[in-house]
């Protein structure tokens, strides 16, 4: 073997080992169960529901609401998103999560995508999550999960929701 060869050869090794090296470093947490309740409504600060156009039967839409969360998830967001309502009843809608508490007890904020899924009724919807995002002791956050609808709390006199949750449950990890 040539002197070139055989600092070529060790270079290669040399840049793996680094790169293989690099991730295992960085790593401080190792994936985690997430679960936990996420509520949202009148109680956390309010929420707005704003209809858009009407195109072909299908009824788009706009707005915003307020949630908290416990569990593995620690905190309020502030949660702004937009859908579709099909002629068929089946309700499709995108949420951006903007959170801010604690997570494996640091805190910061972290943005989280949301997708609703919700069949015509009385089928009940959900969807899945991922972290887009984090700052503070959140920068590293990572994860994904899925999250159920459970139900409505109203007031006593049954006119208002006050606040409606979900189960989360998922995957999270600090890298």
């Amino acid at each position: 073997m040539t002197k070139a060869r055989s600092f070529a050869l060790a270079l290669c090794i040399a840049v793996a080992l680094t790169l293989v090296a690099i991730p295992a470093a960085g790593a401080t947490t190792q994936r985690t169960d997430a679960s936990g309740v996420w509520s949202w409504g009148e109680n956390y600060g309010g929420s707005a529901f704003d209809l858009g156009k009407l195109v072909g039967g299908n009824q788009f839409f706009t707005g915003y609401e307020y949630g908290g969360w416990t569990g593995t998830f620690t905190g309020t967001s502030y949660e702004p998103f937009e859908g579709i309502i099909f002629k068929s009843g089946t309700l499709w809608a995108i949420i951006t999560i903007n959170f801010t508490g604690t997570v494996f007890g640091k805190s910061g904020t972290a943005v989280m995508k949301l997708t609703v899924n919700a069949p015509p009724p009385p089928v009940t919807m959900g969807g899945r999550w991922v972290i887009v995002s984090g700052s503070g002791g959140l920068r590293h956050l990572h994860g994904f999960g899925t999250w159920t609808f459970v139900n409505d709390v109203f007031s006593d006199d049954g006119e208002i929701v006050l606040y409606s949750y979900a189960d989360y449950d998922g995957t999270v990890w600090m890298h």
